[in-house]
């Protein structure tokens, strides 16, 4: 297991937690290249066809809708198989001055 894997989780709760654990085929962030360069945090390949995009935010104060629109750009760049859906996951720490 990677070394950001194992750490990420030990110490978040969404991994212990997580419902579609036992359906993980795999993990890995996503790293877009070509003419679009972009960053997608974790992506779980799951066994039931689903496609779990994970987004984290650190920052200070609420992040509130903006990222909706980065999220949803970013999926539509990424090439998902047609037998595929995805779900989407906003993960946010919020750090108080």
């Amino acid at each position: 297991m990677p070394p950001f894997l194992k750490c990420a989780q030990e110490n978040a709760p969404f991994f212990r937690m997580r419902p579609f654990e036992s359906q993980v085929t795999g993990i890995s962030p996503y790293f877009g290249r070509k003419n679009e360069k972009f960053q997608i945090d974790l992506i779980f390949t799951r066994s039931d066809r689903v496609i779990t995009i994970c987004e984290i935010k650190f920052q200070m104060g609420e992040i509130g809708t903006k990222v909706i629109p980065e999220i949803e750009r970013k999926c539509k760049l990424i090439k998902i198989p047609k037998v595929f859906t995805i779900d989407i996951v906003l993960i946010e720490t919020i750090f108080e001055a």
